[in-house]
């Protein structure tokens, strides 16, 4: 993407988390319940420890004292019932050995929850590749960050220095490591919710791929869902400027673009598109006078078209829906008070949804 005056560009947390719950809330909702239960023949059980063999690469690993394992999908993890693959296991001296051809995990039998002492796994296609809880990754090649802001291409000027990505799937180390025991679980309504519940137990993923990068990626997607091949235009010219600019100056803008011959794709809309502040879901029609107008403009010039959501102040009282949205959610207007944002609440975000955002 290029940013004009990109130092002026500031994102706010809540736009990010709203915009990236809505995008998995999509995912969780096109995942049938079903599925997370894995098949019981690729599940071996051994006092307070559970394991699942998902893929001949990709194993679960579970320890709960009063072995309440747990079968809710997690913010990565949203299916489980795969075709079983071959695997074998047995107890011999002391230990439980679990062999899936690619792998081998070995657990000393009645010794607690997992560590380094009593948990090993083996890639067997590498004499290189192991792993046991606790061990640390030299190699990995990198994943994402979570945002642009002062990045100057591969610079952080918050930072003064170049940018670290965070830990990605892939790593020379020829292996992946997910703890998934205080995630966030959903609820499997229609409308996927998520809910906090307090677990003492280990609920653990390793993926040893050795260099079979293309397999790790393909098997993370199995248990983590599919990932959407993003749009061509996503590829192209954003044009992004935080500016109260009006509807006037947003089609001079473009206008300007085509003659200077780039071929703009994407139009941000920064948060001056609504009134009063950060938060916002009223158009500010001293800018745009007919947003319905503007809109069908921009689309019929072959541009897709962002505004930006701010939330994290909740719905005040000068929003145009703010007494419809107050009595959604059960809401004392007395003293014309902000309904507080609170994106842990189903039924303040169904209703945000269903009463201010949809029908925008």
């Amino acid at each position: 993407m290029i940013y004009p005056s990109l130092y002026k560009k500031r994102l706010k947390t809540g736009f990010l988390a709203l915009s990236s719950l809505f995008i998995f809330l999509q995912s969780v909702h096109a995942q049938d319940p079903t599925q997370l239960q894995a098949d019981k023949k690729a599940i071996v059980t051994a006092e307070n420890a559970r394991f699942t063999i998902l893929t001949p690469r990709l194993l679960r690993m579970e320890w709960a004292a009063d072995r309440s394992f747990d079968d809710h999908a997690s913010f990565v993890i949203v299916n489980r019932k795969l075709k079983v693959p071959s695997l074998t296991s047995q107890k011999k001296d002391g230990c439980l050995i679990i062999n899936t051809g690619e792998l081998e995990l070995t657990y000393k039998l009645g010794s607690g929850s997992f560590n380094a002492e009593n948990l090993t796994i083996k890639y067997l296609k590498s004499d290189t590749v192991s792993w046991h809880p606790g061990k640390q990754q030299k190699q990995n090649l990198g994943g994402t960050m979570r945002t642009l802001d002062g990045a100057d291409g591969d610079y952080s000027r918050h930072e003064n220095r170049k940018i670290k990505l965070e830990d990605g799937i892939l790593a020379r180390d020829g292996w992946y490591f997910l703890n998934d025991s205080s995630s966030v679980r959903f609820d499997n309504s229609s409308w996927p919710w998520a809910f906090k519940k307090e677990r003492s137990g280990q609920d653990w993923y390793f993926l040893g791929y050795g260099t079979n990068y293309k397999a790790a990626l393909y098997d993370f997607t199995l248990v983590a869902g599919k990932v959407p091949m993003i749009p061509r235009y996503a590829f192209g010219y954003w044009w992004s400027r935080y500016w109260s600019y009006s509807e006037n100056e947003m089609r001079d803008l473009v206008s300007y673009l085509k003659r200077m011959n780039i071929p703009t794709d994407v139009l941000v809309v920064d948060m001056d598109w609504h009134r009063q502040g950060w938060t916002g879901w009223s158009w500010n029609r001293s800018l745009f006078a007919d947003p319905a107008g503007f809109l069908d403009w921009s689309n019929k010039s072959h541009l897709k078209t962002t505004l930006n959501l701010h939330p994290a102040d909740g719905v005040g009282a000068h929003e145009d829906l703010y007494g419809q949205f107050a009595k959604s959610v059960n809401f004392d207007t007395t003293g014309r008070k902000p309904v507080p944002f609170s994106v842990s609440d189903k039924k303040y975000m169904s209703s945000l949804f269903d009463v201010i955002l949809r029908p925008m």
